[in-house]
């Protein structure tokens, strides 16, 4: 039995009350009137330092595309933003109110993206949670321990999932911890205020999650615990009771008719929105796979791929052997530890029995306090068990730093894998996130009801994609394209003459002005006529040059040539006139490929470095793209283009491969091409934003890819082609063999 201390009477409710709250079960506890020593609060701000890094490091980068969830709170916050006093109590999509949408929506003015503010607001808000959640623990526990037990919660890859990604279950999980505060502070002795406080609580995570409907009754049940305990408290208990109650069903009385009228679980809500519905199972069934799920850290349990890996228990082994030591600790010191069992397995086991998918993480997150509060209680009696307490103590601050590490490597892992991102389907690519608001909001402009990312999908088909697409730059303009990938076509649509030799057109390229321009090998250029369907020599003076096989051309006009024998770029005026040179001191050797981004910069394949080389058209050096790490040799880029949303393939004909790299040079995809050798290899031109056409010259065959490698049409190009250029909804491919330029229609199918 635990002795509590005092100095003057207590009232038979307070009295229950301190044993509730279990204080006196640790000696050694601090008072939660104060934080104490100072070198406590610098640890806890470095924690929440730490924690910050990792919710809001590389936004819009590691995770692979803005998933079903995500779609539907922007689509929500468009109703918002269209009129602020409709539906800010009712649900928006995915169970969210429009009153919870309103900081994600005043985040626009921070991040105007509108999946990075949502992102940036659920990050502040799974801060929040973190914070209270040490202060809920601090009331039970001393320093070491909260300080550790809130480092194993924030840096677990559950947290950071929920951290990162713009599902709002994490508020139903920070108003868990501020209801138990609440409550404690109410237990504690206090008037109706604390009650009302405590009630209101239980129930205003519903306007965020439909999870949160578990608090009131989870927080409910120590409070009638002690009531039958309490024989003396029991009348004061059961009156407190009522008002706990009252406060929780006042505020949820506008939330009730959307929560009749829709699931509670977030799988259900998925499926709503277009996703594949799950396989279902009886009530035992999950039962039976939520302890083994969650207690025996069992990873075949079948587990949903957009909140964690197949493969992976929710808890990593540590948390979860601390999880199931706590369980067992708290149930043997009942009755003062019903606060966190209660915390713990009812919103756990609530949520799960009504979910369709076992483990459902997205609903779990409400039982988060509680779980970490029995990860607490065995670190606790492991401290205090121990030999040698001071190092005890500081192993376990040291250990919490490593364990970060290791949650954001096992998150990081993840949620980069392909099957990470075709679980989050349906989704939105980050480059068709402006074009879905806009859709939005036409439909809210014309009163029709917002659509969901599924209806967008089959309105804009583009296959799941694997790989990560990293947003359009801004007020950068796209190119007149098909945006209907899948309506992408190639077909005859004539050819022009031309000379053979060494004048025969070998690199193409068109500009702004949808002018297509050819050069041969030695550099001089000519105009494709379409009038008279015939090339016209520029009639500027061409510079002297041995050895070209591509051009690029301007937002001015100007023209680029790669002249690989002198390693060095030659610039031309829209008339031909030599302007100068640029890249001599950029290091290059031989450089056959090159084209200019939708950031206005130089690419170039710089062949015998192995690189990317980048620059200004003012001749400035940017950087060096060397090869990834991840993907192995990288050996004699030889064509090179830039897509509008910033993606650039690479082709690399000596090893067979076309790679996906985004600005940082990280891996985004490929797929395997025909080998070759660098003078006769495949050429690049963008077709559309995320379809590029591809020539191969050994093959006579002229393909349109998509980024992810998947053919969307092929066709054969007689001859030997090699540059490839579009304009006008046409493909026009140099074949230098006959000094032809064939052309090509995009049309569609």
């Amino acid at each position: 039995m635990y002795r509590v201390a005092r100095t003057v009477p207590d009232s038979p409710a307070t009295a229950a009350a301190r044993v509730e709250t279990g204080r006196e079960t640790l000696p050694n506890a601090a008072s939660p009137a104060r934080w104490r020593p100072s070198g406590e609060r610098v640890l806890f701000a470095l924690l929440l330092v730490a924690a910050a890094i990792v919710r809001f490091a590389g936004p819009g980068l590691l995770e692979p595309n803005v998933s079903t969830a995500e779609a539907a709170h922007i689509a929500g916050i468009e109703r918002l933003l269209a009129d602020p006093n409709v539906g800010l109590f009712s649900s928006t999509g995915m169970g969210t109110s429009g009153l919870a949408l309103v900081p994600a929506a005043a985040l626009r003015i921070v991040r105007p993206e509108p999946e990075l503010a949502l992102r940036l607001y659920v990050g502040l808000g799974s801060l929040a949670f973190v914070a209270l959640f040490y202060a809920l623990c601090r009331t039970h526990f001393g320093p070491v321990v909260s300080l550790t037990t809130t480092g194993l919660l924030a840096f677990s890859p559950w947290s950071v999932t929920f951290g990162r990604n713009g599902d709002l279950s994490v508020f139903a999980a920070a108003w868990a911890a501020a209801a138990a505060l609440c409550l404690q502070r109410a237990l504690r002795g206090g008037g109706p205020r604390r009650w009302l406080l405590a009630g209101a609580a239980t129930t205003a995570g519903l306007y965020w999650h439909p999870s949160a409907i578990w608090l009131l009754p989870t927080l409910a049940l120590p409070v009638l615990w002690l009531a039958v305990e309490r024989s003396q408290a029991r009348p004061r208990l059961i009156v407190a009771f009522c008002v706990l109650a009252a406060a929780g069903a006042l505020v949820a009385v506008p939330r009730i008719p959307a929560l009749t009228s829709q699931p509670i679980s977030t799988t259900a809500l998925l499926t709503s929105e277009g996703a594949a519905p799950p396989p279902d199972a009886d009530l035992r069934m999950r039962a039976q796979q939520t302890a083994r799920a969650f207690f025996l850290l069992d990873a075949t349990v079948n587990a949903d791929g957009r909140y964690l890996a197949l493969g992976r228990a929710p808890l990593d082994a540590l948390s979860g052997l601390l999880l199931l030591s706590g369980l067992i600790l708290a149930a043997w010191r009942l009755p003062t530890r019903v606060l966190p069992l209660s915390l713990a397995l009812v919103p756990l086991l609530a949520s799960q029995l009504a979910s369709p998918r076992v483990p459902a993480l997205a609903d779990a997150t409400v039982a988060l306090p509680g779980l970490y509060l029995l990860v607490a209680e065995a670190l606790a009696r492991l401290v205090a068990v121990l030999p040698f307490p001071s190092v005890t103590r500081a192993a376990l601050l040291v250990a919490v730093p490593a364990y970060a590490i290791f949650g954001w490597g096992a998150y990081t892992d993840w949620i980069g894998s392909a099957a990470s991102a075709q679980a989050r389907q349906p989704a939105l690519d980050y480059d068709e996130v402006d074009a879905f608001v806009g859709q939005q909001r036409t439909l809210i402009a014309a009163g029709q009801p917002i659509g969901t990312v599924r209806a967008w999908r089959a309105d804009h088909p583009r296959l799941a994609t694997g790989s990560r697409v990293i947003r359009r730059p801004r007020n950068t303009p796209g190119l007149p394209a098909q945006a209907d990938l899948s309506q992408l076509n190639l077909r005859p649509a004539g050819q022009t003459g031309g000379p053979t030799g060494d004048r025969a057109a070998r690199g193409a390229v068109a500009n702004r002005a949808g002018e297509v321009f050819v050069t041969d090998a030695v550099g001089r250029v000519s105009r494709l006529d379409p009038e008279r369907n015939s090339l016209v020599p520029l009639p500027g003076r061409p510079p002297p040059l041995e050895q070209v096989s591509d051009l690029a051309a301007d937002a001015d006009g100007f023209l680029y040539l790669a002249d690989a024998e002198r390693s060095l770029l030659v610039k031309l005026s829209p008339t031909g006139e030599q302007m100068g040179t640029i890249g001599a001191e950029w290091g290059m050797y031989r450089p056959r490929g090159l084209s200019i981004g939708p950031d206005g910069r130089i690419y170039v394949a710089d062949t015998g470095r192995n690189r990317i080389a980048v620059g200004t058209v003012e001749g400035r050096f940017v950087k060096a793209i060397p090869p990834p790490a991840s993907f192995g040799p990288f050996e004699q880029p030889t064509a090179v283009v830039v897509d509008p949303s910033g993606r650039i393939y690479v082709g690399l004909p000596e090893i067979g491969r076309l790679a996906v790299l985004d600005d940082s040079g990280q891996v985004l995809g490929g797929w395997t091409t025909p080998k070759g050798n660098t003078i006769e290899s495949s050429r690049l031109a963008v077709v559309a934003d995320g379809a590029v056409a591809v020539t191969e010259p050994a093959q006579a065959k002229v393909r349109l890819l998509d980024a992810d490698g998947r053919e969307l049409s092929a066709i054969d190009a007689p001859g030997r082609p090699y540059g490839v250029a579009v304009a006008g909804g046409r493909l026009f491919v140099a074949e230098p063999a006959s000094g032809r330029v064939l052309i090509f229609s995009l049309g569609g199918r």
